[in-house]
Order: structure tokens, then sequence, then C-alpha cells
């Protein structure tokens, strides 16, 4: 079976990047995919002391959650109906306030406790490895990897961010630092898949159930050869 053109043709899949051959996955196929809590409805704000934003967490999984997950079930169930075998691991990024806030620690985010359905082997909350490697995030920060990835994406992304501090009355270097923030973000999860995390599922494939721009971001930091494969859903 040629699992590269198989995967390619199953509904909902959009595009395939960065893909070893074929026969690097010919046992198993280990999918790691984000999924980020849920903000309470006051959304972004800027925190008390006017130095970035902040926001509340809510226990339960938001809409963007949900359908994430419809997606990723769709997903599996058509290909293991072809007969390609999965593992799949959901990230859920419970680290999302030490990354975006100055005052992150403060900000608390719940774990990921329950079960997420049948088709998901495990569940990894990425608090402690992300506090961690701050060190990384903050070299990410300055160093801008994402400078290098083709422009449309980073606009793309930078968009999608912008759009949802539409709310936040914030001034706008308080956002231009939040959506830096972000991408330093996304650029940690791929470096964190590339090392610390191989040690919990080893090498992997990002399962994209965000914007398209997402994955490329997660791979800005990543040599070409290092890059995390990537099949990302419409």
């Amino acid at each position: 079976m040629d699992l590269f053109q198989t995967i390619r043709e199953l509904p909902g899949v959009e595009k395939l990047s960065n893909f070893f051959p074929a026969d690097s996955f010919s046992l198993k196929l280990k999918l790691v995919f984000f999924l980020c809590p849920k903000m309470k409805s006051s959304g972004f704000q800027l925190n008390t002391y006017k130095t970035g934003l902040k926001a509340a967490y809510d226990t339960g999984l938001s809409n963007s959650t949900i359908e994430r997950l419809k997606k990723v079930e769709s997903f599996v169930q058509a290909a293991r109906s072809r007969g390609i075998k999965l593992d799949i691991t959901a990230i859920w990024a419970n680290a999302d306030p030490l990354i975006l806030f100055p005052s992150g620690r403060t900000c608390i985010c719940p774990s990921m406790e329950e079960s997420l359905g049948p088709w998901v082997d495990l569940v990894v909350n990425n608090y402690d490895m992300v506090r961690k490697e701050m060190d990384a995030f903050w070299t990410f920060y300055e160093d801008e990897p994402w400078k290098s990835v083709p422009g449309r994406f980073v606009e793309m992304e930078e968009q999608r961010l912008r759009t949802m501090l539409v709310s936040a009355k914030a001034p706008p270097n308080i956002k231009d630092d939040f959506v830096r923030r972000a991408f330093a973000g996304f650029a940690l999860d791929g470096y964190l898949l590339s090392n610390a995390y191989r040690q919990y599922f080893g090498s992997s494939v990002i399962l994209g159930v965000e914007s398209p721009g997402v994955a490329v971001l997660q791979n800005a930091a990543l040599s070409k050869t290092a890059r995390i494969p990537v099949i990302q859903l419409k």
C-alpha cells in the first residue's frame, strides 16, 4: 500500500507535507493534535499592570475544540477503514497562559482529565514540559524564526490572531506582543515535538486541525530535515 497516496485521498485531508518515504511509517502512524482550553466569555483583557493581556479559563470543551475532535474522529475512522494503523495523542495546551501572558503563572488553566473518546489513545497536558523549556520560548520570541517561512502563512495567522483581540481594550504594542508570543509558542510546539515529546511517543506526525498556517509556524524553527510531517485536515 502506498501510504502517502492513500492518506492524501482520504476524505477531509487537505494537504500532506514534510513526509518521509512511505516505508518509514509502514507499521503505525503516531499522530498528535493540539487542543486549546476553553476561555471564559470575558475573553482577553488588559492585565492589572497594563503590561500585556490576561484571560480566565473554564472547565469543559469549547465549541472550536468539539469541532476539532469531530474532524479527527472522522479522519481516524476513514484511515482505519483503509487498514492504516494509528496511534492518536491529543496535546492539551494548558500551558497557554505561560506563553501568552506576562502574568501567565497566575492564570490557572484546567488540566484535561476526561476521556476525549475511545479513538484517542493518550491525552498529554503540556504545562510541565513547556515550563521547563521557557528559555527556548524566549529564544524564538527574540529570533522570530517565522520570518523564514512563506509570508502568506504569517499573514494568515496574524490576521486570525488579531481577530481574536477585537474586543480586547489594549494598545497596539500589547496586541503586537500577543501575536509574537503566539508565534513563538507555535515554534516551541515543533521544537518540543522534535525533542522533549519524543520520550513520550517517539517520532510523530502533526494532525493539523487548526488553520493551515499553524503547522507551518510549528515547523518554523526546525531545519528542513528535522521538520515534523503534517497531515492537514480541511
